[in-house]
């Protein structure tokens, strides 16, 4: 009771993919609910850290792995 309703940290930081679920109706398959679910989890994490969300994907897609390691390696 001395929470606020709706000011759960842990409620916040679901609240965008249980949004895009309702939106959408559904994911679509098993397999697009394991990716939106990695998406988030890895977009949430860059957020949290100070991480830069675009440079890093930039870094995975052109596989350049040293970046992406040094981006990670201060967590």
């Amino acid at each position: 009771e001395d929470m606020p309703h709706g000011n759960n940290p842990v409620e916040q930081k679901v609240r965008p993919f249980v949004m895009q679920r309702k939106v959408s109706g559904t994911f679509g398959s098993e397999d697009g609910l394991k990716a939106e679910a990695v998406h988030r989890s890895v977009f949430e994490t860059c957020k949290l850290n100070q991480i830069d969300y675009v440079r890093l994907l930039n870094a995975v897609f052109h596989e350049k792995w040293e970046e992406v390691f040094v981006q990670f390696s201060n967590l």
